[in-house]
């Protein structure tokens, strides 16, 4: 639709989802945040989401050999704390915790954001994942 129609017929619909009403306690950043969004050029827009609807890496999940941190935001119609709650369930060892956030967290919660990463690669295996020589890779049998 956006590629068709332009950012502005998907607006409404799409922050809603992204950016819902309990996120917008602050109001000049929510009007910011949506300037950019209908800055986007609706084409190039379009063509992300659609590589993102097509991808399909299901079969990685359980491969993935590193300490994995997944957060839902508490409020992400998007992607609802259930789906990070499954994803995070079909990765070995995985951590899952949720934040006061909606779809788009550096936005709507950066500093939690950052804390909660901040927290989690100090404490990933190995003096924490910032340790030097911690492989990143795909773990393949």
């Amino acid at each position: 639709l956006a590629s068709r129609a332009g950012m502005q017929a998907i607006a409404e619909a799409s922050l809603a989802n992204s950016y819902p009403p309990v996120m917008r306690r602050d109001a000049p950043a929510y009007a910011r945040y949506r300037d950019r969004f209908l800055a986007n050029d609706p084409l190039c827009y379009g063509n992300a989401n659609r590589a993102l609807a097509e991808i399909d890496l299901e079969q990685d999940v359980p491969r993935l050999g590193m300490p994995c941190l997944v957060l839902s935001g508490r409020h992400d119609g998007l992607r609802p704390p259930a789906a990070g709650r499954a994803l995070a369930a079909r990765i070995p060892g995985a951590v899952f915790d949720t934040i006061d956030s909606g779809h788009l967290m550096p936005v709507q919660a950066g500093a939690t954001l950052a804390e909660r990463l901040r927290d989690f690669f100090l404490a990933a295996p190995g003096q924490g994942m910032l340790a030097e020589g911690h492989d990143r890779r795909l773990h393949h049998p």
